[in-house]
């Protein structure tokens, strides 16, 4: 399995808060929705193709997986300034 960090922009959110929403770039979106018990899913969209998401973390960051051609790759995401 391949790892792939995300560097994602997840300012603004406080530390009781979910971190369901929208975040990313001109090249890659991440769309988190909460799935409850500290775990997500989602779309990632990469160079215009999108892949499904899952994940688990807290409101400073996550940890999941997105699926791609048949392979699994990791990614984790930390809100940017915690």
């Amino acid at each position: 399995m391949r790892l792939l960090y995300c560097s994602l922009l997840l300012a603004g959110v406080a530390l009781a808060q979910s971190l369901a929403g929208n975040y990313g770039n001109r090249e890659l979106k991440l769309q988190l929705r909460d799935a409850g018990a500290g775990s997500y899913t989602g779309t990632l969209t990469l160079e215009g193709q999108s892949y499904p998401v899952t994940a688990r973390g807290t409101a400073a960051q996550v940890q999941g997986e997105f699926t791609a051609a048949g392979n699994r790759f990791s990614f984790s995401a930390k809100a940017d300034g915690l």
